[in-house]
C-alpha cells in the first residue's frame, strides 16, 4: 500500500511540473463568433478544434509578447496563428480558407 501511495504522489508531482509552464488562451472569431482554445508553452502548443479534438503545432515561436504557432503536414503549413499576447489581437491563417481576425483572452 505504501508503494502505491508513493507512486501516485510521484506521478502527480511530475505531472504538475510538466504542465506548470503552460498558458491557456480562449479565442473568438470577430467574423462569425467561432471559438478556439489554445494551450501553449515555450516549446509546445495545441489548439482544441472541437471538444476533445486537438491539433498540435510543430513550430512555436514566443518572442516578446507575440506567439506564432504553425501546424505542418507534408512540409506545408496547414494552420498558423499570430497572436499579440498584450492586446489579444490574433490572425488565423488556415491552409484552404481566407485569413481571419480573432480576439484572444488569457
Amino acid at each position: 500500500m505504501k508503494k502505491l501511495i508513493f507512486i501516485l504522489i510521484t506521478f502527480v508531482t511530475i505531472n504538475n511540473i510538466s504542465y506548470a509552464n503552460l498558458n491557456t488562451l480562449t479565442c473568438k472569431s470577430l467574423l462569425n463568433k467561432n471559438k478556439a482554445n489554445i494551450v501553449y508553452g515555450q516549446n509546445f502548443a495545441k489548439e482544441e478544434m472541437s471538444p476533445n479534438i486537438w491539433l498540435f503545432f510543430q513550430k512555436v515561436s514566443l518572442n516578446n509578447n507575440y506567439l506564432n504557432i504553425i501546424s505542418i503536414d507534408d512540409d506545408k503549413p496547414i494552420r498558423e496563428w499570430k497572436i499579440d499576447l498584450v492586446s489579444g489581437e490574433a490572425t488565423l491563417i488556415p491552409m484552404f480558407d481566407p485569413k481571419s481576425q480573432w480576439l484572444c483572452k488569457i
